[in-house]
């Protein structure tokens, strides 16, 4: 994110605001849940995620009918 604000701030405020902005970020992700776990535990939620999906293709192209949908994107 650092070069894409350099872009639109000056270097002084963005030394001051990006501590400030990594904070509220890390806050963010504590408070949704993302940052309370392991590495091993997101990639674990990922795979399970993506047996889920296969699951519910279970052989199919794609996941509502014949064609392609939202929900395949």
């Amino acid at each position: 994110m650092r070069p894409i604000m350099a872009r639109s701030i000056p270097s002084p405020v963005l030394a001051m605001v990006g501590p400030l902005f990594r904070r509220g970020m890390r806050n963010h992700l504590f408070h949704r849940g993302i940052a309370r776990h392991t590495d091993e535990e997101i990639a674990a939620f990922g795979i399970a995620d993506l047996d889920a999906l296969a699951g519910a293709l279970d052989g199919k192209p794609w996941l509502l009918g014949a064609r392609p949908s939202k929900a395949d994107a």
